[in-house]
């Protein structure tokens, strides 16, 4: 085999029906000069025989096993038998665009850069999926191009600035040698590894890049690690997750890096307080049993999560497009809503007078009832305000609003806008007086 610039790896356990796809993406590229090499995690299907039966008919890839012991440690076995100049990373049950792996080789060589970033398009496997996760859509989608900077740990605050930090391997590329030389390895964990490793990978970075290209395809399906997020075990990886940034944090002495790390921390505390109020009872209970550090430790998240709430808004609610007085619906039960919600509970200038979601009462917001979008037939106000930022997502949700009989102008957007970063001049606030 000549010269290989590319190392795909690729961890894999119970994934017969999707592997197929996946492998598949990769014969199909437009590009020789790389390797794959697929560790399976002990699967109890027929993964590995499927994965032989390629293997013998193609020389480029390599097939190694190891008892279950979750993706991280999977991966990391991977860059251990890796011999490409370059590393990228697959999920089994997700496949790679037509000439992704041309870009990326010919980019990074081209620009001399330790990490290529992009974007992925989602797919769902059902119209239920779609209806119950459409916010993946922008969890694996960037709002924009970032181009080109001297440093990683510099696109690294830039990212969480805009809250745009994907911690996901599977949307970068990396130089192998950058990993090498500063020890760069996955937390052996079932869930949650990316985040360290791509944050460690970040701030040890020289050159890195963004483009707006979406190389992968993320495929949303039923019995995904990712299905499991509202169990107590995914909160318990993600608090051991929030505890090796804290790590770095402490180790790390640039005062940028320092805040953007504080920052994503402050929002990582609160999406963990969230999904463990969503958990029932009884996965809550398991909390109690524990080693007494940990669930000491676990405990100390859950009680700052809601301070970094408050202190830490990323989205300003848009005041120029309501009259003093007015009724306001929030629509969106995100990120986005929730900051919105905070500011109109804090003044008096309009009302908040409720809240709707597609996951309905499914979704939560402090202090509001949220209901179903066809509520909003029956619910009385003077405007909408759509709570995301996608366009794309934005449209969609007029045209739905306007098949329920919806009067056009009482929805308001300015999704652009909503970032307190890139909030145009020319906003203003309610006067001190007005607070409640």
């Amino acid at each position: 085999m000549k010269e290989i610039l590319l190392s795909v790896i690729i961890p894999t356990y119970n994934v017969e029906k999707y592997l197929p796809a996946c492998l598949g993406s990769l014969k199909e590229q437009d590009f020789q000069a790389y390797e794959v090499i697929c560790v399976d995690d002990g699967s109890a299907d027929s993964t590995v025989s499927l994965l032989r039966d390629y293997a013998a008919g193609w020389e480029k890839m390599k097939v190694c096993t190891q008892p279950h012991s979750g993706p991280g440690a999977a991966r990391n076995l991977g860059l251990s038998k890796a011999r490409g100049r370059y590393i990228c990373f697959m999920d089994s049950d997700d496949m790679l665009s037509p000439g992704s792996l041309s870009f990326m080789a010919e980019t990074m060589e081209r620009e001399q850069l330790d990490i290529l970033a992009f974007g992925a398009e989602v797919l769902f496997e059902n119209e239920r999926l779609e209806r119950e996760r459409y916010r993946e859509v922008q969890g694996f989608s960037y709002r924009k191009a970032y181009g080109t900077y001297a440093k990683g740990s510099e696109l690294f605050r830039e990212l969480v600035a805009l809250s745009d930090f994907i911690p996901s391997a599977c949307l970068m590329c990396f130089r192998h040698n950058l990993l090498k030389e500063h020890n760069i390895f996955f937390p052996t964990r079932l869930r949650c590894e990316d985040e360290v490793f791509c944050i460690n990978a970040w701030l040890e970075a020289g050159k890195a890049m963004h483009t707006d290209k979406k190389l992968y395809q993320r495929r949303v399906r039923d019995g995904s690690l990712m299905v499991t997020a509202a169990s107590f075990d995914y909160f318990r990886e993600g608090a051991a997750a929030w505890r090796d940034i804290m790590e770095i944090l402490g180790r790390t002495d640039d005062e940028a890096v320092r805040s953007a790390l504080r920052a994503h921390l402050y929002r990582r505390a609160q999406e963990m307080h969230k999904r463990f109020e969503a958990m029932p009872g009884e996965e809550q209970d398991k909390l109690q049993e524990l080693p007494p550090m940990e669930a000491a430790y676990n405990r100390l998240l859950l009680e700052i999560a809601p301070v970094f709430r408050r202190v830490s808004a990323n989205y300003i609610f848009p005041w120029h497009l309501f009259k003093k007085g007015e009724r306001v619906i929030i629509y969106g039960a995100g990120n986005v809503g929730k900051d919105f919600a905070r500011q109109l509970q804090e003044y008096s200038y309009v009302t908040l007078t409720g809240a709707v979601d597609r996951a309905g009462p499914n979704a939560r917001i402090p202090g509001v009832e949220v209901r179903y979008p066809k509520d909003l037939q029956t619910m009385d106000c003077d405007a909408i305000l759509l709570s995301v930022q996608d366009k794309k997502l934005a449209d969609s949700i007029k045209a739905d609003l306007q098949k329920l009989g919806i009067d056009e102008a009482k929805i308001r957007w300015d999704g652009p806008h909503y970032l307190q970063k890139d909030f145009y001049e020319g906003y203003y606030f309610p006067k001190i007086s007005e607070r409640k």
